[in-house]
């Protein structure tokens, strides 16, 4: 299925490859190079005024449904053998898939320039 746009933690769900928002940081982390880490942001209480940020092994995404109010997302990346982040401000939704698309290749080409300063040598070898 192709995502056109992000509305929803079903179609976050969905435009990473995952069944359940627990698999989400997994999935970013296998089918990234740099191996991304996705963390997202979901309304908390009825008033829209709360909210609450998951981040990777939070054991808290196990108890969500996919139903949850999807506020906005966040992809980040540590480059191995340096101290470097590269994080994405973050994506409130609705929002556009190839702007997340954009910004995951930019991601990467940042990514692979960064560790082979840092490492003296090509990722790809």
């Amino acid at each position: 299925m192709t995502v056109e746009t992000i509305a929803t933690l079903r179609d976050l769900c969905d435009y990473v490859g995952c069944d359940h928002p627990s698999g989400l940081s997994r999935r970013m982390y296998k089918d990234t190079e740099c191996g991304a880490s996705l963390s997202f942001r979901l309304a908390r209480g009825d008033s829209g005024l709360h909210s609450v940020w998951y981040h990777s092994g939070d054991a808290g995404r196990l108890d969500l449904t996919g139903t949850e109010t999807l506020l906005g997302f966040s992809i980040q990346t540590i480059v191995e053998g340096s101290e470097v982040t590269i994080d994405s401000d973050e994506f409130i939704v609705p929002v556009d898939a190839k702007r997340v698309d954009d910004f995951i290749a930019d991601m990467e080409a940042a990514a692979a320039a960064i560790f082979a300063e840092a490492n003296g040598e090509d990722r790809n070898d």
